[in-house]
């Protein structure tokens, strides 16, 4: 049986950077952009000294809604569930006990 490894799932909090969409924005309104706070759920791709990578989705054959979100960016980051402590994943079949609150 083939068994597929399950990725940590995340929280990362990042200030994200903020775009004006109007095509001519007043001096006014280009003061009042500030960056955002966000905060997003998601599979752990991969971290690394300059980025995190994270999925909305994954199956074995690759990673669906992909964030990229550089370290300078991000304010905290705490894993949620260890992949390894959600079960195992047989051939599409979820062996899993029910998600616990980490502390």
């Amino acid at each position: 049986m083939k068994k597929i490894k399950v990725p940590n799932v995340v929280l990362v909090e990042w200030v994200d950077a903020v775009a004006e969409t109007e095509p001519w924005p007043s001096n006014e309104d280009v003061k009042e952009l500030t960056p955002e706070t966000v905060w997003a759920v998601g599979w752990l791709i991969k971290k690394d000294k300059e980025q995190i990578k994270l999925a909305k989705m994954w199956n074995e054959n690759g990673w669906g809604g992909v964030w990229t979100i550089p370290n300078g960016w991000i304010r905290n980051y705490v894993v949620l569930e260890k992949g390894s402590d959600m079960g195992k994943i047989v051939y599409g079949k979820a062996h899993c006990r029910p998600f616990k609150r980490s502390k």
